[in-house]
């Protein structure tokens, strides 16, 4: 992984959570605690967009139809899991706010999961 990139995406969601704070009235302890999740679930979130970009790579790159549609498969997969995977860290995030923000949260946040083009990680805002 880039080095630089990743220090870059540290600030990223530093801010992220800088907002989150704000948006969702957390105190301290729910900042904390988010800003961990977070930290954990980065380099899983990195972890499964370089997957998928090297599948769709592998898609550009088929000579034939066999391998094409081998890899079509595998990318539909991670998708898959990539989604399951973030959904669960944003249901955890959710979880650390009072409820109604929570839910407040996952319905600003939730509809941006099915557009991701995960060219990068997901973010929390």
């Amino acid at each position: 992984r880039d080095v630089e990139r990743s220090r870059g995406l540290g600030d990223v969601y530093k801010r992220q959570v800088e907002w989150l704070t704000q948006e969702f009235a957390l105190d301290q302890q729910q900042a904390g605690e988010i800003a961990s999740l977070h930290a954990a679930y980065q380099p899983i979130c990195a972890d499964h967009c370089a997957a998928i970009m090297s599948t769709r790579q592998s898609i550009a790159e088929a000579t034939n139809d066999s391998d094409r549609s081998r890899s079509e498969s595998a990318l539909r997969d991670l998708q898959d899991t990539c989604q399951e995977s973030t959904r669960d860290h944003l249901a955890a995030v959710a979880a650390v706010m009072d409820s109604a923000q929570g839910q407040r949260y996952l319905d600003l946040i939730g509809p941006r999961l099915t557009d991701h083009e995960h060219a990068e990680p997901f973010g929390l805002k």
